[in-house]
């Protein structure tokens, strides 16, 4: 018998995270979208943060948009405060498809993230993420916006030699 994906804690109905991430792992949208059609009436955008941070970590774009469909905080973080579209820059080169739903969906480009209080500008800036950096731009992202050195995404970027990047900054 397949194990339920909803849990009952203390008399309430919540999604079974496990099964979620696992969805999520295996790339299985199709599954996934059935697990969030049946979360109870009490979860909350927040509630799928985890979930979403996932998706973004692994690439799973349609996961990306189903969490996001199910009102998954696009601005969400844990412990380390990285929010999705900042984790989407930092771990490989955003894919537009998902920078493009987490935009859509309300994320922040200028939400600061971390100790250094970079942004995901910053982030794309240090990785040399021409596409990314010029969404980020289109979608409001500050060029300007200091983090807890005062060193702007100009200077991120013309610190790790990114000249092209640096020129795109400059005509902003």
């Amino acid at each position: 018998m397949a194990r339920s994906s909803l849990k009952r804690y203390k008399g309430t109905f919540y999604l079974d995270n496990n099964i979620v991430l696992r969805s999520i792992a295996d790339g299985n949208s199709s599954r996934l979208s059935k697990l969030l059609g049946r979360k109870s009436p009490g979860l909350q955008p927040q509630d799928l943060v985890r979930p979403l941070l996932e998706a973004v970590r692994l690439g799973q774009e349609k996961c990306v948009k189903d969490l996001l469909n199910a009102k998954a905080d696009p601005n969400g973080a844990l412990e380390d405060g990285k929010t999705p579209l900042y984790l989407l820059v930092e771990v490989g080169g955003a894919k537009p498809v998902i920078l493009r739903h987490l935009l859509e969906a309300g994320a922040d480009p200028n939400k600061k993230t971390g100790a250094q209080q970079w942004t995901p500008l910053h982030m794309a800036a240090k990785r040399g993420y021409q596409v990314c950096l010029k969404a980020l731009l289109t979608a409001g992202a500050w060029v300007d916006c200091p983090d807890s050195h005062n060193n702007t995404p100009l200077m991120v970027a013309a610190n790790h030699g990114h000249e092209t990047l640096v020129r795109t900054l400059l005509l902003e």
